[in-house]
């Protein structure tokens, strides 16, 4: 059993699905596990959120606050959160500091949860930014007949 994989990845993946008993119980289960794991802090924060308990949410997120600020896909995770709690300040520098820190992954912005800040000019000139980045990535791939 991994902490990893059930208080984030199944537990996300539930949460997506609209099954919070599911998430609830596998976050339980990756917390007996591990309970200083940040990935399962972040999901517990995504629980509260469609739940609509704005106050744990942020207590989970303060908890791991020292790997938001190191780690890309928690602070990715985090920007989401902010977005679907219509924090779009709080989420947009989340956002901009996942990418920072790395994240690369144009298709983790393309979540619902982002669905808010779609008209923000700062989430459209941080996207449009990474678009290119990619593409010319993708362009020096082609140039070298390489795959991609």
């Amino acid at each position: 059993q991994d902490s990893w994989l059930r208080g984030a990845l199944l537990a996300m993946s539930y949460i997506h699905l609209g099954e919070l008993s599911k998430a609830e119980q596998e976050i339980k289960i990756a917390e007996s596990m591990d309970p200083d794991k940040p990935e399962t802090h972040i999901t517990r924060a995504m629980l509260y959120t469609v739940q609509g308990n704005i106050r744990l949410a942020r207590k989970e997120l303060d908890t791991i606050a020292s790997f938001l600020h190191t780690d890309y896909a928690l602070a990715s995770y985090a920007a989401a959160i902010y977005a679907k709690q219509h924090e779009t300040g709080q989420a947009l520098n989340a956002m901009e500091n996942a990418m920072k820190l790395g994240n690369r992954w144009y298709s983790w912005y393309l979540d619902p949860w982002f669905d808010g800040l779609r008209s923000e000019p700062r989430f459209q000139y941080s996207l449009q930014n990474l678009k290119t980045e990619l593409d010319g990535i993708a362009a020096e791939l082609r140039q070298h007949d390489l795959p991609r």
